[in-house]
């Protein structure tokens, strides 16, 4: 039996965005930010000890505003000094959103120049784009809502400087809702989005980097009916164990988060129900042999974390008590798990160290 031992780091914050991406990458954490409200300029910050310290902000978007940001609006990526961010800008789409828009830095974020959209410039509603990198190649999945909602992707191979033609994944999704995408070092690359009827998670796998990919299967199959917009999409992670999807249903007796773990991205099982009926908003994340969660409920902030798929350590607040903290990222940090979060108008961490022992 593993026991979790936690050493909760008080929270810190930083003058607050309206919105934010985090990655981590070999020691590093990178950081998307941006203000509330729309036309939003995009800055980038590094941290090179964990998340203690953080660079002093620089401009991303070299004036192609983000048309809002908030979860799922817009991503940051890392792989070694290469760096990319893909946003959505403002157009004549859903809250006003148009075509993505892309960065990069070559120079570990220090400075921040224009690249190629995977998208064309229409200028109506490209949103909710996913990135996924490895060994140089960067994938991009986000929605497209010129007629229906489909979920599409493309990859580039050369800095972004041009993309493979877009490819449909799903021709018909959920509006509104978050995608994901992982790519992991034997060319696999994953994407879990939200179905249309019904509305769970749907995942798709390529097993050649990106070219051909498979027939979408259900990621939790709850079967939940719902004609509405639930704002909430999933997270993938991956260990050598297999592939880990968290996904979220609203469904009536089943509501709140799951764990599925999969060897082949197709069939999902092991579910692990983290939280009450009320978690959501939830992120996931690996570090070596370890995954960790964290999630929002009833306006705080939550964690967990598991050496398998199936035993996971007791759910720690990690939030204050004010009760207005959600949507948070998990980033690996060091021996454990930096989760940050939106807390009224700041952003806001803790540190979430463990050691295993038995």
């Amino acid at each position: 039996m593993i026991t979790f031992l936690f050493t909760l780091i008080a929270a810190t914050a930083s003058a607050a965005p309206g919105g934010f991406d985090v990655y981590a990458d070999r020691g590093r954490l990178h950081r998307l930010e941006g203000a509330s409200g729309t036309e939003v300029a995009l800055n980038y910050r590094r941290s090179d000890d964990g998340g203690s310290t953080w660079t002093t902000p620089v401009r991303v978007d070299g004036g192609r505003f983000a048309y809002r940001f908030g979860a799922g609006d817009a991503r940051i990526m890392a792989e070694g000094d290469t760096l990319y961010a893909l946003w959505s800008r403002s157009g004549t789409g859903p809250y006003n959103s148009g075509p993505l828009a892309v960065a990069r830095s070559t120079d570990s974020g220090r400075s921040w120049q224009p690249a190629a959209s995977p998208s064309d410039e229409a200028s109506f509603g490209r949103r909710f784009p996913a990135l996924a990198i490895s060994s140089g190649v960067l994938h991009a999945v986000w929605l497209d809502r010129a007629t229906n909602s489909k979920v599409l992707t493309s990859h580039t191979a050369d800095g972004a400087r041009a993309w493979s033609s877009p490819v449909t994944l799903d021709p018909d999704v959920c509006e509104c809702c978050w995608n994901t995408a992982l790519a992991v070092g034997d060319g696999a690359v994953y994407a879990l989005y939200r179905g249309k009827n019904p509305r769970d998670m749907d995942s798709v796998v390529s097993r050649d980097g990106g070219k051909t990919w498979s027939k979408p299967a259900t990621a939790g199959a709850f079967g939940w009916g719902f004609s509405g917009c639930p704002h909430v999409g999933g997270a993938l992670a991956s260990t050598a164990r297999g592939i880990y999807a968290l996904v979220w249903t609203g469904k009536d007796g089943n509501a709140g988060l799951y764990v599925f773990a999969s060897q082949d991205g197709r069939t999902w099982k092991s579910p692990a129900k983290l939280g009450g009926a009320g978690a959501k908003h939830a992120d996931l994340t690996s570090s070596g042999s370890r995954i960790a969660a964290a999630w929002d409920d009833g306006g705080e902030i939550w964690g967990a974390v598991s050496d398998n798929e199936k035993t996971w350590s007791k759910p720690r607040r990690l939030s204050g008590e004010n009760g207005e903290a959600s949507h948070p990222r998990v980033a690996a940090s060091g021996e454990g798990f930096r989760v940050f979060w939106e807390e009224k108008d700041r952003l806001a961490d803790a540190m979430l160290g463990l050691q295993a022992t038995r």
